[in-house]
């Protein structure tokens, strides 16, 4: 069951901007259109690596005695692929 306080911390963080989109309205604000579609598209590319990661199972939640290695988590083992956690493990 997910708590009230977890909720609520993930609901502030979502909220809270991203240094990215701190950099593309900065960008924006300071610089021409053109520079700020390149920071923002930029900003955009970086996030790439993250998301296939995630979706091949390589970011997965590590326990405190896995903090050394890295494999692929299958997909059938897995709730979320994303997070790699099943607590019926």
């Amino acid at each position: 069951m997910i708590s009230i306080s977890f909720l609520l911390t993930a609901f502030v963080i979502v909220l809270i901007p991203g240094t990215g989109v701190i950099y593309t309205i900065n960008t924006g604000l300071t610089q021409k259109k053109r520079i700020m579609l390149a920071a923002a598209f930029g900003c955009t590319l970086g996030i790439i690596p993250h998301i296939v990661a995630c979706i091949l199972g390589l970011s997965k939640r590590k326990r405190p005695g896995q903090l050394g290695t890295l494999r692929r988590q299958s997909w059938g083992r897995s709730c979320d692929p994303c997070v790699g956690y099943d607590p019926n493990r």
